[in-house]
């Protein structure tokens, strides 16, 4: 049984070069695409628990959190590593 907001990774990829100002910052960063649910997919940014983007590659099967960053005056989801998180 998977805990609300909680999945996994199944694809990723990295950004280099972005069009939208609010990200330069957080170049280089990752995009995540995350089942959280049979069926039930978001795509969102791939985050440290305190934000940064950090130095880990994610890899396909990784178990991820939902959870909420403010960027560029918007309240937006983007997923954090679940280290204890019990996906399945």
């Amino acid at each position: 049984m998977s805990h609300p907001g909680t999945g996994r990774i199944v694809s990723f990829t990295e950004v280099f070069r972005t069009t939208y100002a609010a990200f330069e910052s957080e170049l280089p960063y990752w995009i995540v695409m995350v089942e959280l649910a049979p069926g039930a997919v978001l795509v969102s940014n791939l985050v440290r628990a305190d934000g940064s983007v950090g130095d880990r590659e994610p890899r396909i099967g990784d178990a991820v959190q939902l959870t909420y960053r403010e960027r560029g005056g918007a309240t937006v989801p983007v997923f954090e590593w679940a280290e204890q998180a019990v996906v399945r």
